[in-house]
Order: C-alpha cells, then sequence, then structure tokens
C-alpha cells in the first residue's frame, strides 16, 4: 500500500470545541467572552469604590451629629463637674421644677435681676460664719458660666452697679486665674480692697 493511500485512510481530527462555538455563535449571534486580567487602572477604581462604600455609613453618622447639634445644642461652656452641668441641663430644660431652676435659667437668658440674686448669694455666703464647700462650689460654678455667658463687657458693667461689699464677695467665688480670660471684670474686683469676711476667717480656724 502506497503512503498517498495512508494519508488519505486517516480520519481527519474533529475540533469540537471550536466547532461547537462557532455554532453557538451563529445561533445566538454571540461571541464567546474571554477573560482579560484586570489593568492596575480598574483595580485602583474598585478599590476606591470600596472605600467610598465603607465609608457611607461615617458619613451618616456625622451628618446625623451635625443635624442634632444644631437642634439641640450643647451646654457651653463646660463649666464644674459633670454633675453641675448635668444640673444646668435640667435647669435650662424644665425651668419650673424648682425655684433654683428657675433663677439659673432667668439669668441665663439675660435677666439682670437674676444675675444680681447671685451677686446676693455670694455677699450672705461670705458675711456666713458657717463653711458651706458643696453650697460655695456651685456658686462659683455658676458665676463663672454667667461670665462667660454674657461676656466681659456686659458682666463687669452689671457687677460694676453693686455696693463695693457685694463686688469684693463676688470675687471670693470666681477663680483668679479664671479671671485672667476676662480683665474688665477682673479690674472692677481688683480695684475694690478685699473684706475679710466672717467666712474668711471660719476658714482660717478650720
Amino acid at each position: 500500500m502506497s503512503a498517498s493511500s495512508n494519508r488519505s485512510s486517516t480520519p481527519p481530527k474533529l475540533n469540537v470545541g471550536s466547532n461547537l462555538n462557532q455554532s453557538l455563535e451563529r445561533t445566538l449571534g454571540v461571541r464567546r467572552f474571554r477573560m482579560r486580567p484586570p489593568s492596575y487602572a480598574s483595580l485602583s477604581s474598585s478599590r476606591s469604590a470600596i472605600s467610598m462604600i465603607r465609608a457611607i455609613p461615617l458619613l451618616l453618622s456625622m451628618i446625623l451629629c451635625a443635624c442634632s447639634t444644631t437642634l439641640h445644642a450643647p451646654f457651653k461652656p463646660s463649666i464644674g463637674v459633670p454633675e453641675f452641668q448635668q444640673w444646668c441641663h435640667r435647669a435650662l430644660a424644665h425651668p419650673d421644677q424648682s425655684q433654683a431652676y428657675r433663677q439659673f435659667y432667668d439669668a441665663y437668658h439675660g435677666n439682670k435681676t437674676a444675675v444680681e440674686q447671685y451677686y446676693n448669694d455670694a455677699l450672705k455666703m461670705c458675711e456666713c460664719p458657717l463653711i458651706d464647700a458643696e453650697g460655695g462650689e456651685g456658686l462659683s460654678w455658676t458665676l463663672e458660666t454667667l461670665l462667660c455667658r454674657y461676656g466681659d463687657s456686659a458682666f463687669a458693667r452689671l457687677l460694676s452697679l453693686q455696693p463695693p461689699r457685694t463686688i469684693s464677695a463676688v470675687g471670693h467665688f470666681i477663680d483668679s486665674r479664671f479671671l485672667e480670660n476676662f480683665p474688665k471684670t477682673r479690674s472692677i474686683i481688683v480695684t475694690f480692697p478685699k473684706i475679710d469676711f466672717p467666712l474668711d476667717k471660719a476658714y482660717r480656724n478650720s
């Protein structure tokens, strides 16, 4: 048998996969999808998109926090211990629950008579020979809070209308280091002679 007859008798190899794909392409009108390795740009954009998606909860919480702060401004400045701050919050939110709440609420919202009442409270405490450490602390924080609330000029102007003894008493309850930020109020307090009140003697003898 010749070589030519051997070649003709060998059955041709069929590329089944190729023929099947071509048949599908003709039938469905689609081309076979070929996977390509992702480029650096696509990977970078994907990572950026993922980072943005992960940041959405944080952005939402920040927006909600900002809205809450705008609608319900926090009590400022933060003077004194947290318990005093909570007391101030309650007084501003529910002024009719007690006389003390009402006095602080009125003073905080510009009632000069209520502020002058705190000046008189300072004088009464200084004139008393009994030590009330807790009450004295609360009065100090209240006066310092109102000083920040009113500002140096307005607070000093109101304080200057008081008798010298009252001014000296108020000076007992505002920390000297705190007054460094309020030069006008400090000037009024240091101008008047410091009075040796019964409260001062009680502290010396304690």
